[in-house]
Formats: structure tokens, C-alpha cells, sequence
């Protein structure tokens, strides 16, 4: 499932579109589901930063998405009952970011014989 799909499926619970979510409404019903997908995503993957939550619910700031987060969290608190129907949408094994590709030891080798001449070389 990509975090796009995820997005969706919270827009659908909350009985709003997709383009709500990642538009600019601030109304109280699309900002909820807005905040609830910003907690999907932080849980369902975990090493997604909050810049680029910001950027796939429509461009936000780091700084909303962690007001956002929060928001829910008082909610969940307060509320089981969304506890319950937020964490019934995450996935059952989390979302794997894009893996990152292991340096050859070949190339780790070129990379440590030129950063040693470059300093041989300032020096």
C-alpha cells in the first residue's frame, strides 16, 4: 500500500475526498481528517519524516504536522473510540521506505583513497 492509498482510504473513513484532504480547506471536518491522516502515516510508516508528510498531504510545514499529530493524540486520549477506528486503517506490517542501497566495498575503498589524497594534498 503507498502512503497515497493510505491518504484515500483515511479520506473515505472520514466521509471526505482525497483532493479535500490535500487542499487548503481549513474547515473542522476535512482539518480532522487532514491531522488523522498525518497520524496514519507517522504510524504506519516509520521512517518518514515530517517534511514529507507536509509534502503529501498538499505542501504543509513540518511544524503543522507535528501540531496535527498532537491534536490527535489529545483526541485518541479522550476518545477510544477513534483510537480504535484510526488504528483499525494502519496496515498490518508497516510501509518500508525506499531502501537504501549498500555501498559496494570496492567503492567505499575508491571514496577513502580520494578523500586521503585530497587532504595529503590541502595540507
Amino acid at each position: 500500500m503507498k502512503p497515497r492509498d493510505l491518504i484515500a482510504t483515511v479520506a473515505t473513513t472520514f466521509d471526505v475526498t482525497l483532493a479535500d484532504v490535500l487542499g487548503q480547506s481549513r474547515m473542522r471536518h476535512i482539518a480532522e481528517a487532514r491531522q488523522a491522516a498525518a497520524w496514519v502515516l507517522r504510524r504506519a510508516i516509520p521512517a518518514i519524516s515530517l517534511e514529507q508528510i507536509g509534502r503529501l498531504l498538499g505542501g504543509r510545514d513540518h511544524t503543522t504536522i507535528i501540531h496535527s499529530l498532537a491534536q490527535v493524540e489529545r483526541r485518541c486520549a479522550a476518545d477510544p473510540q477513534l483510537r480504535a477506528r484510526l488504528a483499525s486503517l494502519l496496515p498490518q506490517a508497516p510501509l518500508v521506505a525506499h531502501p537504501r542501497v549498500p555501498i559496494d566495498p570496492a567503492m567505499r575503498w575508491w571514496v577513502a583513497q580520494s578523500r586521503d589524497s585530497f587532504f595529503v594534498r590541502a595540507a
